[in-house]
């Protein structure tokens, strides 16, 4: 077994299926269709079926741009905790 690409650890499986279904949840709650998503986000259908099925290849990067499209973004962003390092603080708050 290649604990590089076949392992995934439970909690990281079930992590995933939550997050892929409340994006579903989120798409369909906005009326929109899987190809909008994927154009609103510059990326392919394909990458959006992914994203939904909990494929745990899609970069995460393009996650990311979902979740914020979504407006998931920020509600998960205060469920994290407080990072203390002053060079990553600095860029967060680019963002902001």
């Amino acid at each position: 077994m290649s604990y590089k690409n076949d392992f995934s650890p439970l909690d990281g499986q079930l992590f995933t299926r939550q997050l892929a279904t409340l994006i579903k949840q989120k798409r369909l709650e906005r009326q929109l269709r899987q190809n909008d998503l994927a154009q609103a986000v510059s990326t392919s259908l394909s990458t959006i079926k992914r994203i939904e099925k909990a494929d745990t290849s899609v970069e995460f990067g393009v996650i990311v741009k979902v979740l914020w499209y979504l407006n998931l973004l920020t509600d998960l962003q205060k469920n994290l905790p407080i990072v203390e390092n002053r060079s990553l603080v600095g860029v967060a708050l680019k963002y902001v």
